[in-house]
């Protein structure tokens, strides 16, 4: 499975940024892939405006990251979507976003905000109470972890992304602990 394969942590955002500067050579698809990205993240709130998202800093560090290898061809799992600003994004970054959230109404408002978008699935799931199993049915490439901010439930989701997910190769965090 997932739990012994080698897999890339990216701890993106305020403390620690591993997506490194822009090249001067990008390939025809990273630009595009940057420029659509970058239309979604200056339509979105900034951390410092709306403090329940993440920051137009975390969404570029993503854009920069994925844009560079590819990510046109890969899934990515979204854990937590709130108001789906995140989402925008990452359905510009990567060929398939399956935005996961344990309410209903974030799931709706983040639908409605990403409505332009057809490579997005919604899907209520509680990542702490349902079957994991259910997630590990679809191809996930890279899992951002977004969801509850306690430690012990960051903790539980990291460990069933390696467990279910594959063939995960990457998992990023945002904010956990912040509340």
């Amino acid at each position: 499975g997932a739990m012994g394969s080698f897999i890339t942590v990216l701890w993106l955002g305020r403390a620690f940024t591993t997506a490194g500067s822009t090249s001067l050579h990008l390939s025809e698809e990273a630009a595009v892939c940057l420029v659509e990205a970058e239309r979604e993240i200056v339509r979105a709130p900034d951390k410092d405006d709306f403090h329940y998202t993440t920051s137009r800093q975390f969404k570029r560090d993503i854009a920069r990251y994925f844009c560079k290898r590819s990510a046109s061809q890969l899934t990515v799992l979204e854990l937590g979507i709130f108001q789906g600003h995140t989402s925008s994004v990452l359905a510009a970054v990567f060929g398939k976003v399956i935005a996961v959230d344990v309410e209903q109404r974030y799931l709706k408002a983040s639908a409605n905000h990403t409505s332009k978008r057809n490579n997005i699935v919604f899907f209520m799931f509680d990542t702490y109470v349902d079957n994991w199993r259910t997630l590990g049915a679809n191809r996930v490439d890279v899992a951002v972890i977004d969801g509850d901010h306690t430690y012990d439930r960051v903790r539980a989701d990291a460990r069933n992304a390696l467990e279910h997910l594959a063939p995960l190769e990457v998992l990023v965090f945002d904010d956990y602990g912040v509340e």
